[in-house]
Protein backbone atom coordinates (compact mmCIF):
# COMPACT_ATOMS: atom_id res chain seq x y z
CA UNK A 1 0.00 0.00 0.00
CA UNK A 2 1.18 3.68 -0.95
CA UNK A 3 0.25 6.48 0.98
CA UNK A 4 -0.05 9.86 -1.68
CA UNK A 5 -1.36 12.76 0.33
CA UNK A 6 -4.26 11.88 1.89
CA UNK A 7 -5.03 8.77 -0.11
CA UNK A 8 -3.79 5.08 0.56
CA UNK A 9 -3.12 3.50 -3.26
CA UNK A 10 -4.35 0.04 -2.61
CA UNK A 11 -4.03 -1.48 -6.12
CA UNK A 12 -3.81 -0.42 -9.86
CA UNK A 13 -7.27 -0.94 -11.71
CA UNK A 14 -6.47 0.52 -14.88
CA UNK A 15 -3.75 2.13 -17.38
CA UNK A 16 -4.60 5.00 -19.94
CA UNK A 17 -2.97 8.06 -22.19
CA UNK A 18 -2.95 10.47 -19.49
CA UNK A 19 -2.18 8.20 -16.47
CA UNK A 20 -2.73 5.18 -13.91
CA UNK A 21 -5.82 4.77 -11.80
CA UNK A 22 -5.67 3.09 -8.79
CA UNK A 23 -8.71 2.11 -6.29
CA UNK A 24 -8.06 4.20 -3.30
CA UNK A 25 -8.91 4.94 0.43
CA UNK A 26 -9.42 8.17 2.66
CA UNK A 27 -9.46 7.97 6.40
CA UNK A 28 -10.97 10.26 8.53
CA UNK A 29 -11.75 10.79 12.41
CA UNK A 30 -13.41 7.92 13.94
CA UNK A 31 -12.31 5.07 12.05
CA UNK A 32 -14.23 7.00 8.92
CA UNK A 33 -13.17 5.13 5.32
CA UNK A 34 -14.03 5.88 1.98
CA UNK A 35 -13.12 3.91 -1.10
CA UNK A 36 -12.38 6.52 -3.92
CA UNK A 37 -10.38 5.91 -7.49
CA UNK A 38 -7.61 7.94 -7.99
CA UNK A 39 -6.16 8.84 -11.45
CA UNK A 40 -1.98 9.95 -11.56
CA UNK A 41 -0.99 11.68 -14.03
CA UNK A 42 2.15 10.62 -15.24
CA UNK A 43 5.14 12.71 -14.33
CA UNK A 44 5.86 13.81 -18.49
CA UNK A 45 2.62 14.48 -18.99
CA UNK A 46 2.50 16.97 -15.41
CA UNK A 47 5.77 18.67 -16.74
CA UNK A 48 3.67 20.25 -19.51
CA UNK A 49 1.52 23.26 -18.81
CA UNK A 50 -1.25 22.66 -21.58
CA UNK A 51 -1.93 19.41 -20.72
CA UNK A 52 -2.23 20.16 -16.71
CA UNK A 53 -4.69 22.91 -18.30
CA UNK A 54 -6.74 19.88 -20.28
CA UNK A 55 -6.90 18.58 -16.73
CA UNK A 56 -8.00 21.48 -14.99
CA UNK A 57 -10.85 21.92 -17.48
CA UNK A 58 -11.96 18.56 -17.87
CA UNK A 59 -11.88 18.39 -13.45
CA UNK A 60 -14.40 21.70 -13.40
CA UNK A 61 -16.77 20.25 -16.50
CA UNK A 62 -16.44 17.05 -14.35
CA UNK A 63 -17.38 18.67 -11.07
CA UNK A 64 -20.74 19.90 -12.52
CA UNK A 65 -22.16 16.28 -13.23
CA UNK A 66 -23.62 15.45 -10.55
CA UNK A 67 -26.16 12.59 -11.54
CA UNK A 68 -26.87 8.93 -10.68
CA UNK A 69 -25.71 7.36 -14.08
CA UNK A 70 -21.92 9.55 -14.04
CA UNK A 71 -19.58 8.96 -11.87
CA UNK A 72 -18.64 11.39 -9.79
CA UNK A 73 -15.42 13.21 -9.89
CA UNK A 74 -14.51 14.81 -6.02
CA UNK A 75 -11.26 16.45 -6.42
CA UNK A 76 -8.18 17.75 -7.92
CA UNK A 77 -5.00 17.97 -6.34
CA UNK A 78 -1.27 18.75 -6.72
CA UNK A 79 0.90 17.39 -4.10
CA UNK A 80 4.64 18.20 -5.09
CA UNK A 81 5.21 17.58 -8.47
CA UNK A 82 2.42 14.88 -8.70
CA UNK A 83 -1.36 15.81 -9.98
CA UNK A 84 -4.46 13.49 -9.03
CA UNK A 85 -7.96 13.49 -9.66
CA UNK A 86 -10.03 11.93 -7.41
CA UNK A 87 -13.41 9.91 -8.56
CA UNK A 88 -15.92 7.89 -7.05
CA UNK A 89 -14.91 4.09 -7.32
CA UNK A 90 -17.18 2.21 -8.91
CA UNK A 91 -17.30 -1.12 -7.72
CA UNK A 92 -17.72 -3.49 -11.26
CA UNK A 93 -16.90 -3.62 -14.87
CA UNK A 94 -16.91 -1.23 -17.90
CA UNK A 95 -19.56 -2.84 -20.77
CA UNK A 96 -16.13 -3.80 -22.96
CA UNK A 97 -14.78 -6.01 -20.29
CA UNK A 98 -18.54 -7.54 -19.34
CA UNK A 99 -19.35 -8.11 -22.92
CA UNK A 100 -15.97 -9.48 -23.80
CA UNK A 101 -16.60 -12.22 -21.16
CA UNK A 102 -19.75 -13.46 -22.67
CA UNK A 103 -18.34 -14.00 -26.09
CA UNK A 104 -15.67 -16.07 -24.54
CA UNK A 105 -18.22 -18.46 -22.66
CA UNK A 106 -21.10 -18.26 -25.72
CA UNK A 107 -23.26 -16.41 -23.84
CA UNK A 108 -25.01 -12.60 -24.37
CA UNK A 109 -27.46 -10.24 -22.70
CA UNK A 110 -31.39 -10.43 -23.05
CA UNK A 111 -32.99 -7.75 -24.82
CA UNK A 112 -34.04 -6.63 -21.78
CA UNK A 113 -30.82 -6.30 -19.64
CA UNK A 114 -29.69 -4.36 -23.31
CA UNK A 115 -31.86 -1.71 -23.21
CA UNK A 116 -32.09 -1.17 -19.84
CA UNK A 117 -28.33 -0.28 -20.08
CA UNK A 118 -28.66 2.04 -22.78
CA UNK A 119 -31.81 3.96 -21.29
CA UNK A 120 -29.32 4.69 -18.15
CA UNK A 121 -26.64 5.91 -20.68
CA UNK A 122 -29.11 8.07 -22.30
CA UNK A 123 -30.38 9.42 -18.83
CA UNK A 124 -26.90 10.68 -18.46
CA UNK A 125 -26.70 12.22 -21.57
CA UNK A 126 -29.73 13.72 -21.75
CA UNK A 127 -28.44 15.53 -18.16
CA UNK A 128 -25.02 15.87 -20.20
CA UNK A 129 -26.00 17.78 -23.45
CA UNK A 130 -28.88 20.42 -21.54
CA UNK A 131 -26.20 21.64 -18.95
CA UNK A 132 -25.81 25.62 -17.88
CA UNK A 133 -23.61 27.60 -16.47
CA UNK A 134 -24.37 29.50 -13.17
CA UNK A 135 -26.42 31.91 -15.39
CA UNK A 136 -28.58 29.41 -17.13
CA UNK A 137 -26.66 29.80 -20.30
CA UNK A 138 -26.38 26.26 -21.84
CA UNK A 139 -22.87 24.80 -22.06
CA UNK A 140 -23.21 22.68 -25.01
CA UNK A 141 -21.29 20.03 -23.55
CA UNK A 142 -20.60 16.65 -25.87
CA UNK A 143 -18.62 13.68 -24.21
CA UNK A 144 -17.14 12.74 -27.52
CA UNK A 145 -16.49 8.95 -26.36
CA UNK A 146 -19.04 7.25 -25.88
CA UNK A 147 -18.01 3.08 -26.06
CA UNK A 148 -18.47 0.42 -23.63
CA UNK A 149 -15.02 1.23 -22.13
CA UNK A 150 -16.41 4.17 -21.10
CA UNK A 151 -19.65 2.88 -19.53
CA UNK A 152 -19.63 1.01 -16.27
CA UNK A 153 -21.57 -1.24 -14.37
CA UNK A 154 -21.58 -1.68 -10.20
CA UNK A 155 -22.48 -4.96 -8.54
CA UNK A 156 -25.27 -3.38 -8.04
CA UNK A 157 -26.28 -3.05 -11.69
CA UNK A 158 -25.93 0.49 -11.85
CA UNK A 159 -25.06 2.02 -14.85
CA UNK A 160 -22.26 4.61 -15.18
CA UNK A 161 -20.82 7.01 -17.36
CA UNK A 162 -16.94 7.73 -16.91
CA UNK A 163 -13.87 9.26 -18.79
CA UNK A 164 -14.98 13.06 -20.04
CA UNK A 165 -11.54 13.35 -20.81
CA UNK A 166 -12.36 14.34 -24.58
CA UNK A 167 -15.61 15.84 -23.95
CA UNK A 168 -15.93 19.40 -26.15
CA UNK A 169 -18.18 22.75 -24.74
CA UNK A 170 -17.26 26.58 -25.12
CA UNK A 171 -14.10 25.97 -22.02
CA UNK A 172 -12.69 23.55 -24.12
CA UNK A 173 -13.26 24.39 -27.73
CA UNK A 174 -9.94 25.87 -27.53
CA UNK A 175 -7.91 22.85 -27.21
CA UNK A 176 -6.23 22.00 -30.83
CA UNK A 177 -8.06 18.28 -32.03
CA UNK A 178 -9.90 17.59 -29.11
CA UNK A 179 -13.12 17.23 -31.67
CA UNK A 180 -11.94 14.37 -33.20
CA UNK A 181 -12.04 12.07 -29.73
CA UNK A 182 -13.30 9.30 -29.58
CA UNK A 183 -12.64 5.63 -30.15
CA UNK A 184 -12.80 4.91 -34.38
CA UNK A 185 -15.32 2.20 -34.60
CA UNK A 186 -17.96 4.39 -31.98
CA UNK A 187 -17.54 7.66 -33.52
CA UNK A 188 -20.00 9.28 -35.52
CA UNK A 189 -19.73 9.91 -39.74
CA UNK A 190 -19.65 13.41 -39.47
CA UNK A 191 -16.42 13.21 -36.86
CA UNK A 192 -14.50 10.97 -39.46
CA UNK A 193 -15.45 12.79 -41.99
CA UNK A 194 -13.66 15.94 -40.18
CA UNK A 195 -17.04 17.92 -39.94
CA UNK A 196 -18.34 19.83 -37.90
CA UNK A 197 -20.65 17.83 -35.39
CA UNK A 198 -22.77 18.36 -32.10
CA UNK A 199 -24.69 16.06 -29.35
CA UNK A 200 -26.33 13.89 -32.19
CA UNK A 201 -22.82 12.35 -32.26
CA UNK A 202 -23.16 10.69 -28.94
CA UNK A 203 -26.01 9.95 -29.79
CA UNK A 204 -24.87 7.65 -33.07
CA UNK A 205 -22.04 6.56 -30.54
CA UNK A 206 -24.85 5.21 -28.09
CA UNK A 207 -26.58 3.36 -30.60
CA UNK A 208 -23.49 1.68 -31.60
CA UNK A 209 -23.02 0.73 -28.09
CA UNK A 210 -26.91 -0.75 -28.25
CA UNK A 211 -26.15 -2.56 -31.65
CA UNK A 212 -23.11 -4.35 -30.07
CA UNK A 213 -24.62 -4.97 -26.86
CA UNK A 214 -28.19 -7.25 -28.98
CA UNK A 215 -25.57 -8.50 -31.69
CA UNK A 216 -23.42 -9.94 -29.10
CA UNK A 217 -19.98 -8.82 -30.83
CA UNK A 218 -18.30 -5.50 -31.56
CA UNK A 219 -18.91 -3.87 -34.78
CA UNK A 220 -16.73 -4.36 -37.94
CA UNK A 221 -14.85 -7.03 -35.79
CA UNK A 222 -12.88 -8.14 -38.58
CA UNK A 223 -12.08 -4.71 -40.59
CA UNK A 224 -8.54 -2.91 -40.33
CA UNK A 225 -8.63 0.22 -39.39
CA UNK A 226 -8.98 1.95 -42.72
CA UNK A 227 -11.86 -0.31 -43.57
CA UNK A 228 -13.24 1.05 -40.20
CA UNK A 229 -12.85 4.20 -40.94
CA UNK A 230 -14.22 3.98 -44.39
CA UNK A 231 -17.30 2.19 -43.15
CA UNK A 232 -18.20 4.20 -40.57
CA UNK A 233 -17.66 7.05 -43.27
CA UNK A 234 -20.25 5.69 -45.57
CA UNK A 235 -22.67 4.89 -42.07
CA UNK A 236 -22.24 1.01 -43.37
CA UNK A 237 -23.84 -0.62 -40.51
CA UNK A 238 -25.80 -3.61 -40.92
CA UNK A 239 -29.01 -4.05 -39.66
CA UNK A 240 -28.66 -5.77 -36.00
CA UNK A 241 -31.49 -8.27 -36.95
CA UNK A 242 -29.16 -9.96 -39.20
CA UNK A 243 -26.86 -11.11 -36.82
CA UNK A 244 -29.51 -11.57 -33.87
CA UNK A 245 -33.28 -12.91 -35.26
CA UNK A 246 -34.99 -12.66 -32.05
CA UNK A 247 -34.95 -8.63 -31.95
CA UNK A 248 -38.00 -7.02 -32.28
CA UNK A 249 -38.26 -5.38 -35.62
CA UNK A 250 -39.51 -2.17 -33.47
CA UNK A 251 -36.42 -2.00 -31.65
CA UNK A 252 -34.00 -2.41 -34.75
CA UNK A 253 -36.04 0.51 -36.20
CA UNK A 254 -34.53 2.54 -33.33
CA UNK A 255 -31.09 1.44 -33.61
CA UNK A 256 -31.33 2.40 -37.40
CA UNK A 257 -32.48 5.71 -36.64
CA UNK A 258 -29.99 6.29 -33.34
CA UNK A 259 -27.16 5.17 -36.08
CA UNK A 260 -28.45 7.09 -39.60
CA UNK A 261 -25.16 8.52 -41.48
CA UNK A 262 -26.77 12.00 -41.18
CA UNK A 263 -27.28 13.74 -38.09
CA UNK A 264 -30.76 15.56 -39.08
CA UNK A 265 -32.28 11.63 -39.39
CA UNK A 266 -30.92 10.48 -36.30
CA UNK A 267 -33.14 10.84 -32.53
CA UNK A 268 -32.75 14.81 -32.08
CA UNK A 269 -32.02 14.52 -28.33
CA UNK A 270 -31.02 11.78 -25.66
CA UNK A 271 -34.78 12.48 -24.21
CA UNK A 272 -36.37 11.61 -27.70
CA UNK A 273 -33.99 8.66 -28.33
CA UNK A 274 -34.94 7.43 -24.63
CA UNK A 275 -38.16 7.81 -25.26
CA UNK A 276 -38.33 5.76 -28.55
CA UNK A 277 -37.07 3.02 -26.17
CA UNK A 278 -39.48 3.15 -23.61
CA UNK A 279 -42.50 2.97 -26.57
CA UNK A 280 -40.84 -0.31 -27.62
CA UNK A 281 -43.37 -3.42 -26.27
CA UNK A 282 -40.64 -5.30 -24.24
CA UNK A 283 -41.90 -4.75 -20.81
CA UNK A 284 -38.64 -4.07 -19.41
CA UNK A 285 -38.29 -4.88 -15.61
CA UNK A 286 -35.91 -2.59 -14.66
CA UNK A 287 -35.47 -4.09 -11.06
CA UNK A 288 -35.07 -7.26 -12.74
CA UNK A 289 -32.48 -5.99 -15.11
CA UNK A 290 -30.46 -4.44 -12.84
CA UNK A 291 -30.35 -7.55 -10.56
CA UNK A 292 -29.29 -9.40 -13.63
CA UNK A 293 -26.69 -6.88 -14.45
CA UNK A 294 -25.46 -6.38 -11.08
CA UNK A 295 -24.59 -10.62 -11.16
CA UNK A 296 -22.63 -10.49 -14.16
CA UNK A 297 -20.48 -7.64 -13.09
CA UNK A 298 -19.94 -9.17 -9.92
CA UNK A 299 -18.99 -12.19 -11.63
CA UNK A 300 -16.80 -10.82 -14.48
CA UNK A 301 -14.98 -8.64 -11.57
CA UNK A 302 -14.34 -11.84 -9.57
CA UNK A 303 -12.62 -13.36 -12.89
CA UNK A 304 -10.49 -10.69 -13.55
CA UNK A 305 -9.39 -10.55 -10.17
CA UNK A 306 -8.66 -13.76 -9.82
CA UNK A 307 -6.48 -13.59 -13.07
CA UNK A 308 -4.55 -11.77 -11.47
CA UNK A 309 -1.30 -12.38 -9.62
CA UNK A 310 -2.22 -13.81 -6.10
CA UNK A 311 -0.75 -10.56 -3.95
CA UNK A 312 -2.93 -8.36 -6.63
CA UNK A 313 -6.18 -10.52 -5.54
CA UNK A 314 -8.38 -9.01 -2.85
CA UNK A 315 -11.20 -10.84 -3.42
CA UNK A 316 -10.94 -14.69 -3.99
CA UNK A 317 -13.58 -16.42 -6.33
CA UNK A 318 -16.15 -18.18 -4.13
CA UNK A 319 -14.44 -22.17 -3.95
CA UNK A 320 -16.13 -24.89 -6.57
CA UNK A 321 -17.86 -22.10 -8.50
CA UNK A 322 -16.92 -20.68 -12.03
CA UNK A 323 -17.58 -17.80 -13.80
CA UNK A 324 -19.65 -20.12 -16.10
CA UNK A 325 -21.92 -21.10 -12.98
CA UNK A 326 -22.29 -17.12 -12.13
CA UNK A 327 -23.53 -16.47 -15.39
CA UNK A 328 -25.92 -19.56 -16.40
CA UNK A 329 -27.36 -18.17 -13.09
CA UNK A 330 -27.54 -14.78 -13.83
CA UNK A 331 -29.17 -15.19 -17.72
CA UNK A 332 -31.44 -18.11 -17.25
Amino acid sequence: MQPLGPYVLLERIASGGIGEIYRARKSGAGGFEKQVAVKCVRPELARSAERIQDLIDEAKLAARLTHGNIAQTLDLLQIGEDWLVVQEYVDGVDLFQLARTLVRHERRLGLHECVHVVKQVLLALDFVHRLSDDDGRPLGVVHCDIAPANVMVNVGGEVKLIDFGTARGPSLAAVEGRFAGGKVRYRAPEQVRGQEFDHRADLYSTGVVLWELLAGERIYEALELEEILAAVAEGAIPDVREVRDDVPEGLAAVVRRATHAEPSYRYPTAAAFLRALEDQPLDVDASRSRHVLGEIAAAVRADLRASRPPARRLVPLAEERTLEDSLVDALD
